[in-house]
């Protein structure tokens, strides 16, 4: 007859991560310094949980936005190098999105800077709609959001910034969503992120041409 003592191991939020026990094949009286025994590793273990529960926390903060929740830019190179080392075999055919709001000083001077920051959530939870299970969506700060994308097809680059420009119309709401959009492609190996970086620049240098041609029309 297998006897087996055993206590469950929580996360820091209450659920159950595991169990910490014992085990034997024959029947076994366990005693009260068995259950001491055990009861103390298992505060040990969710002790330890509990730090790496902290940890994970405050990467993530390191890594994130605060308002918008999508990565900050230096959460943008990290998983940059991440997905270009999955590659590191081959060149990546890499697309780079630059978008900039137009009236988001407008915005602030007119409903105030909190109207503002629901603006800008509301423009990165576009970006996540579309993006995020294709790439990579970052707040580069104020109200540039970058978006990096791994093997697309290029003719598909405008047909997103379409996309996100006809669900921002459905929405109806005042005070109205307006972005410029600039866009570029190139091959880059795993270790090249200073090309990278350089795409990124000219994404936002189409951006600027993109937003200037349209204000002279």
């Amino acid at each position: 007859m297998d006897t087996y003592l055993g206590y469950p191991l929580h996360w820091p939020d209450g659920s159950v991560f595991g169990t910490i026990c014992v085990m034997d094949l024959a029947k076994t009286n366990y005693d009260e310094r068995y259950h001491k025994l055990l009861s103390h590793f298992r505060d040990m273990a969710e002790k330890e949980l509990e730090l790496c529960d902290k940890n994970l926390q405050l990467k993530s903060l390191a890594f994130h936005d605060d308002l918008t929740q999508v990565l900050n830019r230096k959460g943008f190179f990290d998983k940059a190098s991440y997905l270009l080392a999955q590659n590191d075999e081959q060149n990546s055919l890499i697309h780079i999105y630059y978008f900039d709001l137009d009236n988001l000083k407008p915005i602030n001077d007119s409903y105030g800077h909190d109207v503002g920051d629901e603006v800008i959530k509301r423009f990165a939870q576009h970006l996540t709609d579309h993006f995020d299970d294709k790439g990579i969506v970052a707040r580069f700060g104020g109200d540039e959001f970058v978006v990096m994308l791994i093997g697309e097809d290029e003719p598909n680059l405008l047909a997103n910034v379409n996309h996100i420009q006809q669900s921002i119309d459905t929405e109806n709401l005042q005070p109205e969503l307006q972005f410029s959009a600039g866009y570029v492609s190139g091959m880059l190996v795993a270790s090249d992120i200073a090309s990278l970086e350089s795409l990124i620049r000219d994404a936002d240098k189409k951006m600027y041409e993109n937003k200037s041609a349209a204000n002279k029309k």
